[in-house]
């Protein structure tokens, strides 16, 4: 059964990524030879990325879970083994976990309009009100449950 859930969950999909980014690359090179567009390196190394974040975030999983899987036949574990393994197979899985976070923010941090967006977002959040209007007058805590009131300074001098 874990050979299966190997091969599905880990093979395969790599196998498929590297086939499809491999004929897009180079199908991508093949264009490149007759344009040269900054477009085409920077699709080329999105996908070279992405293949590499894959394999850092599921290799270990993967393989750790092999030994895990092993591990379990041994009949003369020690407890200190046991929680060894059960920690290492937490920290293995949720690396896997993060690549699910990491992908969506490499395909958005890297887009042309990064910037764009950013200020954007930054513009409907300040718009929706969120800040606290500036009046000039700040507040500070003078006694537990109080709050004292202090004048602006004078600007003018």
């Amino acid at each position: 059964m874990h050979y299966i859930a190997l091969s599905v969950g880990f093979i395969f999909p790599f196998a498929t990524i590297l086939v499809c980014y491999t004929m897009i690359i180079r199908t991508l090179l093949r264009n490149a030879l007759r344009k040269k567009e900054a477009g085409q390196r920077k699709a080329i190394w999105m996908m070279v990325i992405v293949t590499i974040i894959f394999l850092i975030s599921f290799t270990p999983y993967h393989v750790q879970r092999t030994v895990y899987i092993h591990f379990l036949r041994r009949k003369d574990k020690t407890c200190e083994e046991k929680l060894y393994m059960q920690k290492s197979v937490v920290i293995t899985l949720s690396l896997a976990a993060f690549n699910c976070c990491l992908d969506p923010l490499l395909y958005f941090f890297p887009g042309g309009n990064f910037r764009k967006r950013l200020s954007t977002f930054r513009k409907a959040s300040t718009s929706s009100g969120t800040q606290l209007p500036k009046t000039g007058v700040s507040f500070h805590p003078v006694k537990e449950g109080t709050i004292h009131k202090e004048k602006p300074k004078d600007t003018e001098a």
